[in-house]
């Protein structure tokens, strides 16, 4: 019997260490994909971002839509090393590794609402200053033109107030010739 024992015994042990081996590389599989997965998410969300903003009518949700990305980038980094911190004295649980997920794609979720939030604002808040300025020259014109013609007739009506009528200047000049000889 203890020769059985001890043959259970050693496969076991061979068996837990295989298992423990298992674990090790899931964890450094685990590690290296995410971080892959991360790499790629920002790379395309930046680029992503570039192209959406580029118009003159989102380019006000550039800063922000980077500034989003960057906290994402650094809190996904911190949630890492917490998560993963926990196994330091052996590999992270998969209970780990699966809050680990979930909260990573919570946060990515959440930076894709804040970005598309910041897109729509920038687009709907949107002024055109060069069609604005242009709108308020056009009302200037107007409003020149219209006091313009407004001191024409004043004007025309001061000159026709202050010069006699034309038939009067010539009765006045021959009652005036008359008067002096």
């Amino acid at each position: 019997l203890s020769p059985c024992v001890q043959s259970l015994g050693s496969k076991q042990r061979s068996l837990l260490g295989g298992v423990d081996r298992l674990l090790d590389l899931q964890a450094a599989l685990f590690g290296e994909f995410a971080d892959i997965k991360s790499v790629l998410f920002f790379t395309c969300a930046v680029l992503l971002a570039l192209a959406l903003t580029s118009t003159s009518r989102t380019a006000a949700a550039r800063l922000p839509i980077f500034a989003m990305l960057t906290g994402s980038c650094l809190l996904e980094k911190t949630l890492a090393a917490v998560f993963l911190r926990r196994g330091a004295s052996g590999p992270a649980s998969a209970a780990d590794v699966e809050a680990l997920v979930a909260w990573l794609w919570l946060l990515r979720k959440a930076t894709c609402a804040g970005g598309l939030c910041a897109l729509c604002h920038a687009a709907l808040c949107y002024t055109d200053l060069g069609r604005k300025t242009l709108s308020k020259l056009d009302e200037l014109h107007a409003l020149t033109r219209r006091d313009s013609e407004d001191l024409s007739a004043k004007i025309d009506g001061l000159a026709r107030a202050v010069s006699p009528a034309p038939s009067a200047s010539s009765s006045a000049a021959s009652s005036s010739s008359a008067a002096s000889a």
